[in-house]
């Protein structure tokens, strides 16, 4: 459901996100910190006194794949019906790994701005 446009400031994603929004069943969600606040909390279970990106290491895949549930859900209630969420944060570029970890069988496309 979520879909990633990630870009240096200036390079094109607010009209990308624009475009893809146009569709009926695409939500643009704008620049969403959903990243940044997951991953201020990585580790806070388990105690790791290790910061990202390291703490990384230290979590399950079940502990990932549940980090994505959570965002999901988080996204989801910003628009119930859309089949496609779009996130635009810039600083995004940071968790890309962390993302793919997150969800794993989610098919992968770049395109050059």
């Amino acid at each position: 459901m979520p879909v990633f446009i990630l870009g240096m400031p200036r390079s094109g994603t607010t009209l990308v996100e624009q475009i893809l929004a146009s569709h009926p069943n695409v939500f643009g969600a704008g620049e969403l910190a959903d990243f940044s606040d997951i991953v201020a909390h990585l580790g806070d279970s388990a105690g790791a006194s290790v910061g990202f990106p390291e703490v990384i290491r230290t979590l399950s895949a079940g502990e990932l794949r549940a980090s994505g549930a959570r965002h999901l859900d988080r996204v989801r209630t910003q628009a119930p019906a859309a089949l496609r969420i779009t996130d635009k944060m810039p600083a995004n570029f940071r968790f890309v790994g962390f993302i793919h970890l997150m969800f794993p069988n989610t098919p992968n496309h770049s395109y050059p701005a």
